[in-house]
């Protein structure tokens, strides 16, 4: 692994000790190094905001220059950019490489510090929002079902047309069962809907449960999802968007469930 050191304008080379590879329930890759010039070991991490963010050490999580990049990375989301954050951290002289490879993953990645975040552009294809609103027109049902944060997928749903700026946006992001039930059952959701991938699936087992809800209790509930003239799903994952489209494709019998996607994590879903 190599690495260019800006200020020097020198190539540092590294050798890769340990790999801690990315998945959806992690969230994150880290890479333990070691530098061949001191023999220190140093982890690197990338992955989503909210996770590494809980990695943090206490001092840099409130320190001026993480409060600076987190705000960068809400800038960012706002902009509909996909957001990547970078942390490190150097290990004492103490550790070394097979002492490094009996630790755990949460020992690697703890008391880590944010280097730096990045936005990246997924521009929208030519004549999205024409296409959905001639679907939306034709009464079709159009969702978005992302692995996004919810302010990029919320950028993306006003940018898309799906999300509308005259129409009330209801946010569900509770993980509780009982609260999310009472919330879609007990009040109006408003015209657009935007939910927690994690909501999502609550809900969904919460109707396939027939001791958790009556019979008229899941009609509501489903029914409150169909009425929603924009609708959001945001950090999902692949096994949160095949559950979406299979719920979908129960309840609402003789109806054509189109599932559109352009990458591995779409694979369930389609």
């Amino acid at each position: 692994m190599t690495l260019l050191d800006k200020k020097s304008g020198k190539t540092l080379r590294f050798e890769i000790v340990r790999s801690l590879d990315f998945s959806v329930e992690r969230k994150r890759q880290s890479l333990v190094v070691k530098n061949p010039n001191d023999g220190r070991l140093y982890v690197f991490m990338k992955g989503a905001d909210e996770v590494i963010y809980r990695l943090l050490s206490d001092c840099n999580s409130t320190a001026d220059e993480t409060i600076k990049q987190k705000e960068a990375v809400e800038r960012f989301a706002e902009e509909g950019l996909r957001t990547l954050v970078f942390a490190m951290k150097v290990f004492d002289d103490s550790v070394n490489e097979p002492a490094v490879q009996k630790m755990t993953e949460e020992e690697i990645e703890s008391e880590m510090r944010l280097i730096g975040v990045a936005g990246e552009a997924d521009m929208m294809q030519k004549d999205v929002q024409k296409c959905i609103a001639d679907f939306i027109k034709a009464g079709i049902k159009v969702w978005i079902v992302t692995g996004d944060k919810d302010s990029t997928a919320k950028t993306v749903g006003y940018a898309s047309g799906i999300l509308s700026h005259k129409r009330e946006i209801r946010h569900l992001k509770s993980e509780n069962q009982a609260d999310l039930i009472q919330a879609v059952l007990a009040e109006d959701l408003g015209e657009d809907i935007m939910i927690s991938g994690t909501a999502i699936e609550v809900l969904i087992n919460a109707t396939q449960s027939s001791s958790e809800l009556t019979e008229a209790e899941r009609k509501s509930l489903v029914a409150a999802f169909m009425r929603a003239k924009g609708f959001v799903v945001y950090r999902s994952s692949p096994k949160q968007k095949a559950a979406l489209v299979q719920f979908v494709k129960r309840v609402c019998k003789n109806t054509t469930t189109l599932a559109i996607g352009d990458g591995a994590n779409d694979v369930n879903m389609i």
